[in-house]
């Protein structure tokens, strides 16, 4: 009423119908935004956000990277955002990095036993594909871990409803370590023909290589083809020698893609090279040509020939992955985020050989190399390597990389994991997996040596190695914030496997592959977490010679290790509360009666008069 009675006041506002029609149309205009509008600003936001065609052409693409990238065994990079990861593909013997070159094994100067992939070859085998004719395109990468490749797509608009996508696949072959593979692949859902450019470089970066032209000849069937020769000799950083050769195809400039087909091309170089010698040798240099040459002529065929090339290479990565290791991201406390535990993993194995999964191994070989994966005494000794910060860095060029792999293979090779080591990249995999957690394997039994001090995250190892079996470990932190360990047991030939706690103060029980829990409990003086067993005697002689003097469940050594509670006690904080509030209700109850109450009806009494 008062705001009706004040624009009475105003001079005209009710004065006329049509003044009170207005008023009347812009109150329901007003009720008509304030329902319907977001609905309509939401509208043209999507409208605004969708995507376009090249985008639409990417997501297709990308959409089967979506849940490797999720599980951190993929970094995808989109358009010309920096990746987050090095795009780099090794073997051991070449390693790659698209864009700006490739790398070959030399010696460590204080450990000759040790290589890693620091040497640069002056010249760049990457090819350069781009569709002149349509400069419209977006990009986008991925750097598969699993598998050991890095794929890059690029979609390019030829009209308003028609894209084209060309995709580049790079390998540093695992089982033939001198080939490196890029393969192209270019679709044309179009009713035109398509030229697509090709360029690769003609140049070299240093004195001592020469680079020619040769043909080579395959049968009648198949006509003569040239190809790019690369020899010479490059220098190490310590000042030796190394004999170099390489041969990559001569492409032609342009590719013709037919309307509505598409292409694919297999691009192999083939990369050899000598030990480091004090001097240029000539015989070593025809050596390494040779076999250039006589790979060359078995692998440079294009297209279905050499189809099977990264089918053999994804299998050999996926059996190199044998065993694994999982650090949920959603609980990551005190140890290096799993983002970093799986490219330092995937860059450590890339820099070191596979010599397991060589084509056309010595069968006496093999069998040598995996009598040496069962070598795990000793491995891991020392404390997780968890802690070790320049063990997980973030990688920003190869000579990191280089760096990184140096470290691990030193680290490991005077923790007691030599002959893991000296097995290539299983090797590798499985020692870096023990240390991770503090897992030693002695002579008698598996013990799981964790940090009680850190172990606040979730953290699964899977498929090790044990005893002829391969055993499951999970540590879980539940909602209260005890930890529990999960373990179960895949067995050959029907072993048996006995576990016990901290301490083995509990009864040893049998593993199956059944999951069995058991509690983490911290004892004093500290013991292992777990020990696993074929003995379920050597474990009873355990709990009778470690000499126990307390056990506590790992939520109270948290507590403990958190130190004393210093503040006031519980009811003293309630008891100042109930008097806040106390204080408040008096206060209100003041401020009614002077202004509802007796004192307001007296006040306005005397200020009537």
């Amino acid at each position: 009423m008062w705001i009706h009675n004040r624009l009475k006041t105003i001079p005209g506002v009710f004065s006329s119908t049509w003044a009170r029609r207005m008023l009347a149309i812009l109150l329901a205009v007003s009720v008509v935004i304030w329902y319907i509008g977001p609905s309509i600003f939401d509208m043209g936001r999507r409208a605004w956000n969708k995507p376009d065609l090249l985008s639409i052409c990417l997501n297709d693409k990308l959409a089967p990277w979506l849940h490797a990238a999720q599980e951190l065994d993929a970094v995808v990079t989109q358009g010309k955002e920096k990746a987050a990861q090095l795009p780099f593909v090794g073997n051991g013997k070449i390693g790659f990095v698209p864009g700006e070159g490739l790398y070959i094994a030399t010696p460590d100067r204080d450990n000759p036993q040790y290589s890693s992939l620091t040497l640069k070859v002056p010249y760049d085998p990457s090819i350069q594909v781009a569709i002149e004719s349509l400069p419209t395109r977006k990009e986008s990468s991925v750097l598969d871990y699993k598998h050991g490749m890095f794929h890059k797509y690029t979609c390019y608009k030829k009209s308003e409803t028609d894209s084209l996508l060309m995709e580049l696949k790079v390998a540093s072959h695992r089982t033939k370590p001198s080939l490196l593979v890029q393969e192209l692949r270019v679709e044309n859902p179009t009713t035109s023909p398509l030229l697509v450019s090709v360029k690769q470089s003609s140049s070299v970066g240093s004195d001592s290589l020469s680079l020619q032209t040769l043909t080579v000849t395959f049968d009648e069937k198949n006509p003569p083809k040239e190809y790019i020769l690369l020899s010479g000799t490059v220098t190490s950083v310590d000042g030796r020698v190394i004999m170099l050769a390489m041969a990559t195809p001569k492409v032609s400039e342009v590719l013709n893609v037919d309307e509505k087909s598409a292409f694919t091309f297999t691009f192999v170089t083939a990369v050899h090279y000598s030990e480091p010698a004090p001097v240029m040798d000539k015989e070593k240099l025809e050596a390494v040509i040779r076999l250039v040459k006589d790979d060359i002529k078995e692998y440079f065929l294009a297209g279905p020939e050499n189809s099977n090339l990264l089918v053999q290479h994804k299998s050999a990565w996926s059996k190199v992955w044998a065993s694994g290791l999982h650090v949920d991201p959603r609980k990551v406390l005190h140890i290096p985020h799993p983002s970093i535990v799986n490219s330092s993993m995937y860059y450590v194995l890339s820099s070191v050989q596979a010599p397991l999964h060589l084509d056309g191994i010595d069968p006496e070989k093999r069998k040598q190399l995996e009598q040496q994966l069962r070598k795990q005494e000793n491995c891991f000794s020392g404390h997780p390597t968890t802690h070790a910060r320049n063990l997980w860095p973030t990688v920003k060029r190869e000579s990191d990389i280089a760096e990184l792999s140096h470290l691990w293979q030193l680290t490991l090779s005077k923790r007691g994991c030599s002959p893991l080591v000296a097995a290539g990249a299983d090797g590798m995999l499985e020692a870096m997996i023990l240390s991770f957690g503090g897992l030693q394997i002695t002579r008698d039994h598996l013990a799981f040596n964790g940090d009680p001090d850190i172990l606040r995250s979730n953290i699964a190892f899977h498929d090790i190695r044990y005893n002829n079996s391969r055993i499951n470990l999970t540590i879980l932190m539940e909602d209260d914030g005890q930890a529990t360990m999960h373990v179960s047991v895949d067995s050959v030939n029907n072993a048996v496997l006995y576990a016990c706690e901290a301490g083995c103060l509990s009864e040893p029980v049998s593993l199956t592959t059944t999951i069995t829990e058991f509690s983490v409990k911290v004892t004093k003086p500290l013991t292992s977490l777990l020990y696993i067993a074929p003995s379920r005697r050597h474990l009873l002689d355990i709990k009778r010679t470690i000499h126990v003097k307390e056990v506590i469940t790992h939520l109270d050594h948290l507590e403990k290790l958190s130190g004393p509670t210093t503040g006031l006690p519980p009811v003293f904080w309630v008891s100042i509360a109930f008097l806040i509030g106390l204080f408040h209700l008096f206060l209100i109850k003041l401020i009614y009666n002077e202004v509802c109450g007796a004192g307001a009806a007296r006040s306005s009494t005397k200020y009537s008069a």
